[in-house]
C-alpha cells in the first residue's frame, strides 16, 4: 500500500519483501521480526515502530522517520538512507578499551545494529561481530600492515560472503594494505583521537555513503 495508515498495526512477522510502503504511516506500529527485504519506505513514518528482530536488509529508507523506533538485532545490511539516526558521541580514546567502544558504537550508526564487543581474550582476533559484520581495532603506533588485512579478509570468508569486514586504525594503514583490502574488500577507516572514524578506502565510503 501507499499512504496507508497502518498506525499502531499488529504485524509481528509479516512478510512484507520487496512491499512498496512510501509515504505509509506505521507510527507505533508491532513489526517485530517482520521481513521487509528491499521494501521501499519512502518517507515512511516509523517513528516508535518495533522493528527488532525485523530484516531490513537492502530496504530502502529514504528520509524515513525512525525515532524511538526500536532496533535491538534489526538486520540492516546494505539499507539505504539511514543518515537521520544520531551519529555517536564524540569521546577521548585513551585505551584499547575505549577505542573499541568507539568502533562498536560507529559500527551499529553504520547499519549493523547488533554489533556487540567480543569477551576480551575470547576474540579469535575479533574484536566486534554482529550478524552480517566483523570489525577489528588497531590502536597501534605504526601502520597497519598487510597481514591484517587479509587475516581479517579471511575471517570475514569463513562467516559468509555477505560478511562485511571493517578494520579501524588510529595511524593508518601500508601501502601493500590499502591495495589488498580494495582487493579482497576490506573497509578501511581510520580513527581520530576522539572516536571518529574517516574512510580510507572505496568499500569504507560506500558504508559511509549508503547513509546519505
Amino acid at each position: 500500500p501507499r499512504r496507508a495508515e497502518l498506525i499502531a498495526a499488529n504485524m509481528v512477522e509479516a512478510n512484507l519483501t520487496k512491499a512498496s510502503l512510501r509515504w505509509t504511516s506505521l507510527n507505533q506500529a508491532n513489526l517485530s521480526r517482520a521481513n521487509l527485504t528491499k521494501a521501499t519506505l519512502w518517507f515512511a513514518d516509523l517513528a516508535g515502530t518495533d522493528l527488532s528482530g525485523c530484516d531490513l536488509s537492502k530496504a530502502d529508507l529514504m528520509r524515513a522517520k525512525l525515532e524511538s523506533a526500536r532496533l535491538e538485532e534489526t538486520d540492516l545490511f546494505a539499507a539505504r538512507a539511514m543518515g537521520r539516526r544520531r551519529r555517536p558521541a564524540a569521546r577521548p580514546i585513551a585505551t584499547w578499551a575505549d577505542a573499541e567502544k568507539a568502533a562498536c558504537d560507529w559500527m551499529r550508526w553504520l547499519g549493523f545494529t547488533d554489533a556487540k564487543l567480543t569477551p576480551r581474550g575470547a576474540d579469535g582476533g575479533v574484536d566486534i561481530v554482529a550478524r552480517r559484520a566483523v570489525g577489528q581495532v588497531k590502536n597501534w603506533t605504526g601502520s597497519v600492515p598487510i597481514r591484517e588485512v587479509q587475516r581479517m579478509a579471511g575471517v570475514g570468508a569463513e562467516r559468509g560472503k555477505d560478511c562485511a569486514v571493517l578494520l579501524f586504525a588510529r595511524t593508518g594503514y601500508s601501502a601493500p594494505a590499502i591495495q589488498s583490502a580494495e582487493k579482497l574488500r576490506v573497509a578501511l577507516f581510520t580513527v581520530s583521537r576522539t572516536g571518529g572514524p574517516s574512510p580510507v578506502n572505496s568499500h569504507a565510503r560506500a558504508l559511509v555513503r549508503r547513509l546519505k
